[in-house]
């Protein structure tokens, strides 16, 4: 934040040393301003400092958080360094900047198959940090996947898109999910579809319904991420698939969507997981 310089005029000249200390004061506020979101102020700088800062704040409260904070992993994290191993390998591509773990990433380990137009990068956490793409990796159980795929056509890659229409979902039973989204559900051979669109994505929530679980939980829990994590803008279709069953060492939590001729898929154990994986793409 750029620091203000208070603007003495003339007039101020002949104030005595009192004034002189109350301006030092105004100073140390001014600077208290610039490391706290807001502050008491007592000049009309600092007041003017404050201003701007609010009106900054209520514009980017717009903007989800998570299109404004992605930037590049470091260089010296140890993401960072195996996304350069993987660009160095498959040449410059698009790359998660964040690892979606809440602990353990000092542990990450990846490994990939394939080449620059059709490949899997497997994230996985071990006792130790491994060599890229050391082949000891294929014994440990990815916690996600990213996958690429091109096909021949745009067409052919949108057929590899279960998206679902909007209008599709009419008729069948509604649920307010929050945020001015409606979800609708889906019941069909023990099992209970809980399905909505945002933009050109097309969501989804599974539970078993004779096991009495409730998809409602997670799909609001969905809906208020995606308030913070912005996912990227499909060419066409986008899919989401969850389930409420979140088996450790499965990845039913799949997120994938098409650009151009390109169709990529997250594959994860856990939602929160593949959301921020896909949303830090970079």
């Amino acid at each position: 934040m750029k620091k203000f310089a208070l603007t003495i005029p003339i007039i101020l000249i002949s104030l005595t040393l009192a004034a002189c200390g109350q301006t030092k004061s105004a100073d140390k506020t001014s600077q208290t301003s610039s490391t706290t979101s807001s502050s008491t102020t007592s000049s009309s700088a600092t007041s003017s400092s404050t201003s701007a800062q609010n009106s900054s704040s209520a514009s980017s409260s717009k903007t989800p958080s998570k299109e404004a904070t992605v930037s590049l992993a470091s260089s010296t994290s140890r993401l960072g360094q195996l996304n350069h191993k993987l660009q160095t390998n498959l040449g410059t591509l698009a790359l998660p900047q964040a690892d979606g773990l809440t602990n353990g990433s000092a542990n990450l380990n990846i490994r990939y198959t394939g080449d620059a137009k059709n490949y899997q990068i497997f994230y996985s956490v071990g006792n130790q940090p491994r060599e890229f793409n050391a082949a000891v990796l294929s014994k440990e159980n990815p916690y996600a996947i990213l996958q690429k795929e091109t096909f021949a056509s745009n067409a052919q890659a949108a057929e590899k898109i279960n998206h679902i229409d909007a209008d599709a979902n009419k008729g069948l039973p509604a649920t307010d999910l929050g945020s001015g989204i409606t979800g609708h559900s889906e019941m069909g051979a023990g099992n209970i579809h809980l399905v909505w669109n945002e933009g050109n994505w097309s969501l989804s929530v599974h539970a078993i319904n004779i096991e009495n679980q409730d998809p409602k939980p997670m799909a609001k829990q969905i809906v208020q991420l995606l308030n913070t994590y912005r996912l990227p803008a499909p060419n066409q279709y986008g899919q989401i698939q969850f389930d409420v069953n979140i088996i450790p060492g499965d990845r039913n939590q799949i997120i994938k969507w098409q650009e151009q001729n390109i169709v990529y898929t997250i594959t994860a154990h856990d939602p929160t997981t593949a959301i921020k994986l896909a949303a830090s793409i970079k």
